[in-house]
């Protein structure tokens, strides 16, 4: 009987290898020469994040992304805008906010990446030391960072701060198969069996600002729904965010909602 049980379970345990790891989300780090953004007429070497989603199944997938990005750059938080004078709310000056930074290089720092139950999913910078489970501020490194990539996308695109007019929650009208096929690449990854899409992140501001990062997926499992818009409960005293459920099948592509594998990556960044 013991001997039936071990046979049983060396079956059973690739089989749930397999399903575990139907989805894999691959971290990497590459080096590519660019114009610098701010300082006009110069070039560095910049470093880029590289998600890398692998459909590991035998079935085509689809599932939520794990991070968003405004033109190749991360969303990060603001924590507080506290340390500007009155006068910079009158009249914002983005670029003295963006080369007025603190160097973090003997920092060491968890870069989570992704909330995708919400609909702008952006990354936090944690010191190593936070457990990232439990109520915390945000680290004033977010603020640095927030301002460098705001100011280049309003250089670029004369746009907005990055989550101006953006909703932060999908409407219950965004959650139909139609819709979340129009959204492919954008908050939703689409793949056949054997598939992998990859998308790039520039780290120009990590790079400006120095410090020792571990970019990591803050969660090891996808979930098969979305939060609404939240609506006051008068009783309970609080916004309430509604969850909704994702189709199961989406065209073609069945709902991957469950672990995932993914790697963790490292890089030192020297604020010269």
């Amino acid at each position: 009987m013991k001997n039936l049980i071990i046979f049983l379970s060396l079956l059973i345990s690739p089989c749930y290898s397999l399903f575990a790891q139907s989805i894999s989300i691959e971290l990497s780090i590459n080096w590519q020469l660019k114009n610098n953004l701010i300082i006009p007429d110069s070039i560095d070497c910049i470093p880029f994040l590289n998600i890398c989603y692998r459909n590991n199944a035998n079935t085509p997938l689809y599932f939520l992304k794990v991070s968003e990005k405004k033109e190749g750059f991360p969303i990060l938080p603001h924590g507080t805008l506290l340390q500007y004078p009155f006068e910079e709310f009158r009249n914002p000056n983005y670029l003295k906010r963006a080369i007025t930074y603190n160097n973090y290089s003997n920092n060491n720092y968890d870069v989570l990446i992704g909330s995708p139950n919400y609909y702008i999913s952006g990354w936090e910078v944690c010191n190593d030391t936070i457990n990232d489970g439990e109520e915390h501020m945000i680290d004033f490194i977010n603020d640095d960072l927030a301002e460098i990539y705001e100011y280049i996308n309003r250089k670029n695109n004369d746009t907005q701060i990055q989550t101006d007019g953006i909703s932060a929650n999908y409407r219950t009208s965004d959650i139909t198969q139609e819709k979340i096929l129009s959204n492919k690449k954008n908050q939703f990854i689409f793949l056949n069996i054997g598939e992998t899409y990859t998308e790039s992140y520039d780290l120009v501001g990590f790079n400006m600002v120095g410090g020792n990062f571990t970019f990591k997926i803050k969660d090891k499992k996808l979930a098969g729904f979305v939060y609404t818009e939240p609506y006051w409960d008068e009783q309970e005293k609080k916004f309430i965010h509604p969850k909704v459920d994702l189709p199961v099948n989406v065209g073609k592509y069945l709902l991957y909602s469950g672990k995932i594998y993914s790697n963790d990556v490292s890089i030192q960044i020297i604020n010269k």
